[in-house]
């Protein structure tokens, strides 16, 4: 049974978010996840078995820390979900991964549900994930500030911290490397997480490269039009979540009866207590959103641009800053939810206020917000796997040896990722980036291990004898008997002055080598040579070497 790990810090005050105060509460082990449990929940979930290889089980742990409230200075703390891949053979990029939008409490990662697979899918590839649950949801207290992009990005900074801290208790290693990515909501979540980091704590994080995805970036304009216009719309559940969290942090109304019609005044708050799904509160809408807000609000919220609600809206805002990150936005066209023009007003301001490391990426014109999710997530990560220095790709090569070379060689042609400085071991024990003089005819391979104990492995081929084995060149000996059982006699025709004379086996290993001068004839002893096939190799100074076929009974 897995140890439970509870680690309880007791400080007589919390710290401003600004000074590096201890996050951790407690590390809570909930289950740990072999490769074949993930793949059937990957079945489970429709996600084909060809999308995400399967390296690594994972262990998911709850996190309990310390964060901020809405209004960025009232202690309180929040929970979230660390997956952490298990024999990873070096240190691990850090994803941060935003959920998308539920009015369910316990509908979160540290409850392993709503969204877990996809961490999953992520951390079995070798990244560590951290998910955070918000605020209001999980076991933080109070109601969820939804869309509210000030404590959705202190929750996942925070928890950012708390997993650098876990790693000496939970026995990971980070690389340093930072991924924000999120979905819906959590695209809206990595966008303002993205705008905080880079704004408040650049010295703190660096982020390599985040992926918004079909998140509300443009509240107040693109998604506001979910009010303003009288149309059927398939979640109309966000209005009622979203005035009541912005009721919430920014005091618009008194009492519901202020903004909501009868009956929604009166059943549509206790739908929003945490305790039901959005499939509850959708069922107690009217498929026209706007047809729960009593008329004279509805109009003044449409011409009135400082209108309580668009004013709050607008605060939540995450388009108008300058990205330094390399930054893939993933939208749909036909996306019935979040418009996906959304992602359209924040790249052309991105690019207004100077910004060079934006994208943006359809995951596909035809599909709605649920089909688009699968196609942006497999996309973000693909992407994400070209900036990872955890995983190292070689390339190898070799010369190979014509009748009369001397031996052969194989190199490392290039190295792709990793994080320098390197070391190498070739399976003939050398310890340099490329090997010389090898001899016999098989496979060399090479370990190349970073400076974050990353490794790779690969072989090349080399032919490191003559190619046509009865043409070895014997020009300056003759070699009798042969085949031989205990001793045979090499005869040379010119006399040799300080030579070497190398016995070496099929694998490319030298076995026997004596220094011969002066000598005519050399008798060679087996001296508990195995029978088999080997060469014999003369090298002697400004002379081409030697060979021949060596065969003991």
């Amino acid at each position: 049974m897995k140890k439970l790990y509870t680690f309880l810090f007791l400080v007589s005050c919390f710290l401003p978010l600004s000074n590096y105060a201890q996050q951790i509460i407690s590390i809570n082990f909930l289950r740990a996840f072999s490769t074949q449990q993930i793949d059937s929940t990957f079945a489970a979930n429709g996600i084909p078995s060809f999308a995400v290889p399967i390296s690594y089980p994972v262990d998911a742990y709850k996190i309990t820390y310390n964060t901020v409230s809405y209004d960025g200075t009232t202690p309180t703390i929040a929970t979230g979900a660390l997956l952490v891949p298990q024999g990873v053979p070096c240190k691990m990029p850090l994803i941060s991964y935003q959920h998308g939008t539920t009015t369910y409490r316990y509908g979160v990662p540290s409850y392993l549900s709503g969204e877990i697979v996809i961490g999953l899918a992520e951390a079995t590839d070798g990244y560590t994930i951290a998910m955070p649950d918000f605020l209001g949801l999980g076991d933080s207290p109070g109601i969820h500030p939804y869309i509210h992009a000030a404590s959705e990005a202190t929750a996942s900074l925070d928890l950012l911290r708390a997993t650098r801290e876990a790693q000496d208790s939970l026995d990971f290693n980070l690389n340093g490397q930072l991924f924000l990515v999120g979905y819906s909501q959590g695209g809206h979540a990595t966008m303002a997480l993205h705008r905080m980091i880079e704004t408040d704590f650049p010295d703190e994080f660096t982020i390599t490269a985040s992926a918004p995805m079909s998140g509300p970036y443009d509240v107040s304009g693109v998604q506001a039009d979910v009010i303003a216009n009288d149309s059927v719309y398939s979640q109309p559940g966000y209005l009622p979540y979203i005035l009541q969290s912005y009721n919430t942090v920014y005091n618009l109304f008194i009492d519901y009866s202020d903004v909501f019609l009868p009956p929604y005044d009166v059943t549509l708050p206790p739908l929003l207590d945490g305790t039901h799904g959005m499939g509850e509160l959708n069922a107690a809408m009217p498929s026209i959103p706007n047809h729960i807000m009593i008329p004279e609000v509805l109009d003044s919220f449409i011409n009135n641009q400082d209108h309580y609600f668009r004013v709050a809206l607008r605060d939540n805002d995450v388009y108008d800053w300058t990205p330094v990150a390399p930054m893939k936005m993933f939208y749909c066209e036909a996306d019935d939810e979040v418009y996906y023009l959304n992602a359209f007003v924040a790249y052309d301001k991105f690019i207004e206020n100077g910004s060079t490391s934006v994208q943006m990426m359809s995951a596909g014109e035809n599909f709605g917000h649920f089909e688009c999710a699968f196609y942006a997530l497999s996309g973000g990560k693909t992407w994400f796997d070209t900036f990872r220095n955890d995983g190292i790709i070689l390339s190898l090569h070799s010369d190979t040896c014509s009748d009369d070379a001397n031996s052969g060689a194989a190199y490392i042609d290039s190295i792709i990722g990793g994080t320098p400085p390197y070391t190498y071991l070739w399976s003939n024990g050398e310890i340099v980036e490329d090997i010389y003089q090898v001899w016999g005819t098989q496979s060399y391979s090479v370990t190349v291990t970073d400076s974050n104990g990353c490794t790779a492995t690969d072989s090349v081929f080399v032919n490191s004898y003559p190619s046509g084995i009865n043409k070895i060149n014997t020009t300056n000996f003759k070699l009798f008997p042969n085949p031989f059982t205990e001793t045979t006699t090499i005869q040379f025709y010119e006399t040799p002055t300080n030579a070497t004379l190398d016995i070496i086996d099929l694998s490319g290993k030298l076995v026997r080598s004596e220094i011969i001068s002066n000598k005519k004839q050399v008798v060679i002893e087996r001296k508990g040579l195995s029978s088999g096939t080997y060469f014999l190799r003369v090298m002697e100074k400004d002379k081409t070497p030697s060979f021949a076929k060596l065969i003991i009974n």
